[in-house]
């Protein structure tokens, strides 16, 4: 894996998501939806083999 600034769109949102995150527990609030572990899965295994759309 190549080296992923701090300063990147993908680094920055991934932080604020799990920030916002932090803070919904921290106030008894819902959690923001997230992509389901095998619809996940799905989609990398497609993009490995070049299906991806």
């Amino acid at each position: 894996m190549r080296r992923v600034s701090s300063g990147s769109l993908l680094y920055r949102s991934a932080v604020d998501t799990a920030v916002n995150v932090a803070r919904a527990l921290r106030n008894n609030r819902k959690v923001p939806v997230a992509t389901p572990d095998g619809e996940m899965q799905s989609r990398l295994v497609a993009f490995s083999q070049g299906r991806a759309g």
